[in-house]
């Protein structure tokens, strides 16, 4: 059954892949009643605009682009693009078969398929500007065929399915993810892979896809019955990577959503994080979340070779920095107010300013090139800076953290005085924004204090499958747990790798939980330039949870890269010694 169109900003129109074909007088007519229809629905509709342009608004001209088709032998793929912040209904038609359609073109980049017929397929689209005249344009195709891997997802990483809205696991036929490859059908069939409320998707394509004008990769989703996001809010997250380890926020969409890169050149990889509402009613229906049909890039694949400068492992960016006093109300030295010295890894040590100093009331946000995702125990190590090592009992510097994914909404993460850990919070998925706010107990300290030094803030769970990853800045990262997947669905072919305490002292443990089958473990331990400090090999017998002991007492103080290397499936982590 044919969709229904429905109003969202930043997100693409539910239309098949697949339109119908319409022979005969009476054919046509039927078509032409039913734009008729969607027309009056679009006006009417509860939850669209009642009055599409506003007094004094100008409509821009639509632009219509002939562009690179799967199989053209087939179908033709039509961009429109709407330079507009508002919404306008499109009618399209192919020449001269009765062939018609309409989307409603959303703010950007909007696509739509027609079925090939003999000779040029030639397209018109029309639309109404703001004296309700009617205006148009024609493209014949290109007849350009575009790369069928490189366009579509190829590979599931991975798959963690959340409840339903009422507390039931998702169906079977839902879960199956392969369904979430390859070419999108946007229809109301079962081939999809629901994602449950909370539960998220990792996506591979074939070939590195390309960063172009505009949004860069289409997401379809599959809601049943003509439902518009209003009424039927299933959302998403979207995370994109070149490594599988390393994500960039891409943004949040209802339904159907189109993303762009941003300034990251390519991407490979996408997870998707459902969002949606579990207390909506969802019409009473029993919902399942988020329902990936497919993905598909508007743009090409890349040759995946730039490097975009991106560093992971710690905050690179000051988005802001709002500097308080001394405690007298004088101005804080200069040598201690550049907030780019929070930047990098710290140096914890008592060599020099190598810290920004916040003063009392102040604060300084920072931003991450990578997301730092939620995981199981701390995410974040913090650095404070205090000669002498004081404890805080004696020395109280203290400071409230928040965390933010777009830099707009913030959630709690805590306090800490001098140095300590962070969790991303509870209920938060994941950040890319930090912002640290002083919060020392003036009548503690002496009138020249500057309150809470900021050395730098460390990435402690990071989830990265290997050490060698592209466009880290050397700087790439680790994590304190890591899952080797091999996408078959089998439990015995799940094996879990912990690190623990991270970062450590004198030691650390590391716990290997098994399948079906023995294992022999290789454990080696690299320094920050590559230099192997430490190697051992271990038994572990099958269906156990392992746990080991590694002496790092002999080692300096520093950033580390654990290796694990079993059965050919290597992981790497990073880990700190304080």
């Amino acid at each position: 059954m044919k969709r229904k169109p429905t109003l969202r900003q930043k997100t693409t129109i539910k239309t098949a892949l697949r339109q119908r074909l319409i022979v005969g007088a009476a054919g046509m007519m039927i078509a032409i009643v039913a734009v008729g229809l969607i027309y009056f629905n679009f006006f009417t509709s509860t939850d669209s605009k009642a009055n599409l342009f506003e007094d004094g608004q100008v409509v821009q001209d639509l632009n219509l682009t002939s562009m690179c088709s799967e199989n053209p032998a087939l179908m033709r793929r039509w961009r429109v693009n709407n330079p507009n912040e508002f919404d306008i209904p499109v009618e399209w038609d192919v020449y001269p078969y009765f062939q018609t359609g309409l989307i409603i073109a959303h703010s950007g980049d909007n696509f739509f398929y027609t079925n090939t017929i003999p000779g040029s397929n030639t397209v018109r689209i029309r639309w109404q500007n703001e004296n309700m005249v009617w205006q148009q344009k024609t493209k014949a195709s290109s007849e350009e065929s575009c790369s069928a891997q490189g366009c579509y997802a190829t590979k599931v990483i991975s798959y963690n399915p959340a409840k339903r809205n009422d507390g039931s696991t998702v169906p079977a036929e839902r879960q199956v993810t392969n369904r979430a490859l390859g070419a999108p059908e946007g229809d109301d069939a079962l081939n999809f892979v629901s994602l449950g409320f909370g539960g998220e998707i990792v996506l591979k394509f074939a070939s590195p896809i390309a960063n172009g004008e505009g949004n860069d990769i289409a997401i379809t989703e599959t809601t049943f019955g003509n439902q518009s996001c209003n009424r039927y809010p299933e959302k998403v997250q979207a995370f994109g990577s070149q490594d599988g380890c390393h994500f960039i926020y891409l943004g949040e969409g209802c339904q159907d959503a189109q993303f762009d890169f941003g300034g990251m050149s390519w991407i490979q990889y996408v997870k998707l994080k459902d969002i949606s509402p579990v207390n909506h009613t969802y019409n009473n229906d029993i919902a399942d979340g988020y329902d990936v049909d497919g993905i598909m890039c508007l743009h090409g694949t890349s040759n995946g070779t730039a490097n975009d400068g991106l560093v992971a492992g710690s905050a690179q960016e000051v988005v802001q920095y709002i500097k308080g006093t001394r405690k007298n109300g004088s101005e804080i030295h200069p040598s201690r107010t550049n907030p780019e010295s929070a930047l990098g890894i710290p140096q914890d040590d008592d060599l020099g300013v190598n810290f920004v100093s916040l003063g009392f009331n102040g604060s300084v946000t920072l931003k991450f090139d990578y997301v730092v995702f939620n995981e199981e125990g701390a995410d974040l190590q913090v650095v404070e800076t205090s000669f002498g090592a004081p404890n805080c009992q004696t020395y109280p510097e203290a400071a409230y953290f928040e965390g933010s994914l777009d830099g707009i909404n913030w959630s709690p993460m805590g306090e800490i005085c001098l140095d300590g850990s962070l969790d991303v919070g509870d209920g938060v998925y994941a950040i890319q924004f930090i912002k640290v706010t002083d919060r020392s107990p003036m009548a503690s300290f002496p009138n020249s204090a500057d309150a809470y030094d900021l050395d730098g803030i460390l990435v402690l769970n990071e989830n990265c499958p290997t050490s060698n990853t592209p466009n880290a800045g050397g700087n790439s990262g680790g994590s304190q747990r890591i899952t080797a997947y091999d996408n078959n669905n089998v439990a015995d072919e799940i094996a879990e790798i912990e690190i623990s305490p991270n970062p450590f002292r004198e030691s650390f443990k590391l716990g290997y939980e098994t399948g079906s089958v023995n294992e022999k473990v290789t454990v080696r331990l690299f320094n920050y330039v590559g230099q192997m400090v430490h190697q051992e090999s271990l038994s572990v017998p099958k269906n156990t949870k392992y746990s080991h002991e590694i002496n790092g007492s002999k080692f300096p103080r520093g950033v580390y890269i654990v290796s694990v290397e079993s059965a050919g499936q290597k992981q790497s982590m990073k880990i700190i010694k304080n």
